[in-house]
């Protein structure tokens, strides 16, 4: 999964290099913004940015918020355009409230793309995945049912409630266990907002009342 991520930063950083063509004179600059930062999955696309950017002798940013919110994520990206980067990519937390900053971004000549969290209907360039809803999702349940059997109790720990992309993969693990696995039973998502120490706390409770 960590070399997939490099490699979809790696493509990014391609990508936002052939929109800004036109600033061939200069040093691009790109950035991303991440859901949030210090995590394992978003060090690595960091790793992959910083390694893409290196290789193709670009400025690359990496900034995101502390924790998954929404505001804070949106802050950072018109910061970004403020600043005059080339390109940005986001891994949209919200996909309700991105528009503004991509009409933003438009107004002045930056190309805005999604990667890993999409906000289809903002506008957006272009979004780049790692791999796609449908097969993450039926991964996941497959995965955990060699795990724990076809008729166990499985409860479901997501991030931020707003994040599509964590949305589409819980619909698809839905759809494929009621597809394939007639007796496994999903408990119903809890969202932990990104932490792992919140993510801890909230298992517990589901864990307690179903201890199979």
């Amino acid at each position: 999964m960590l070399s997939q991520l490099r490699k979809v930063l790696a493509v990014s950083a391609l990508s936002l290099v052939a929109v800004t063509a036109a600033h061939a004179a200069d040093k691009h600059k790109v950035a991303f913004v991440p859901q949030l930062i210090g995590i394992p999955y978003f060090n690595a696309m960091e790793a992959g940015g910083n390694r893409a950017a290196k290789d193709l002798g670009v400025d690359f940013v990496y900034s995101g918020p502390v924790d998954t919110n929404p505001v804070d994520q949106l802050q950072i990206v018109q910061n970004l355009i403020d600043q005059g980067v080339e390109a940005v990519s986001v891994s949209v937390l919200d996909a309700s409230s991105i528009a503004p900053v991509v009409e933003s971004a438009k107004a002045k000549g930056i190309k805005l793309f999604t990667s890993d969290s999409d906000a289809p209907d903002s506008g957006r360039a272009v979004y780049v995945a790692q791999a796609t809803d449908e097969g993450l999702g039926t991964t996941i349940i497959d995965e955990l049912v060699k795990r724990v059997g076809g008729d166990a109790t499985i409860g479901i720990v997501s991030g931020e409630a707003t994040a599509s992309n964590l949305n589409a993969w819980i619909g698809f693990m839905q759809k494929e266990a009621a597809a394939k696995y007639p007796k496994l039973k999903l408990l119903a998502p809890q969202f932990a907002g990104g932490t792992a120490e919140r993510a801890a706390q909230i298992s517990g409770d589901p864990m307690a009342a179903n201890p199979d």
